[in-house]
């Protein structure tokens, strides 16, 4: 998993995410799933940026978090496990008003279950 930085400000850094094979052959961008699905024949575009993304090797989960504020008190978290064959949306949650509340307590817009 690369990333390229694309730009960045006070709270947010965006980037566009490319897979590779051990060897960094097969570069391809990463294809994350979304909750609902763009219009057909989309091209992307700024959609394939992503905002402040973090991976965690040891849960093989991609996480996101464009904030609202710098606080982080409001915004959307998306989450993504890695499957054999790739990326699965596993977890959306947002708050859409800025009062100082935790992301745990955030309503859950999609949870994969099992």
């Amino acid at each position: 998993l690369w990333g390229i930085p694309c730009g960045s400000g006070a709270y947010n850094a965006t980037y566009v995410l490319y897979l590779a094979r051990p060897d960094g052959t097969g570069v391809r961008p990463a294809d994350l799933p979304e909750r609902t699905r763009r219009t057909e024949g989309d091209i992307g575009g700024q959609d394939q940026w992503l905002v402040n993304p973090t991976y965690n090797a040891e849960r093989r989960t991609l996480t996101v978090f464009p904030r609202g504020r710098g606080l982080g008190d409001c915004g959307t978290i998306t989450t993504w496990t890695w499957t054999r064959t790739g990326f699965a949306l596993s977890e959306e949650r947002a708050m859409g008003d800025c009062w100082g509340m935790s992301d745990d307590v955030w309503p859950t817009l999609w949870r994969t279950q099992g």
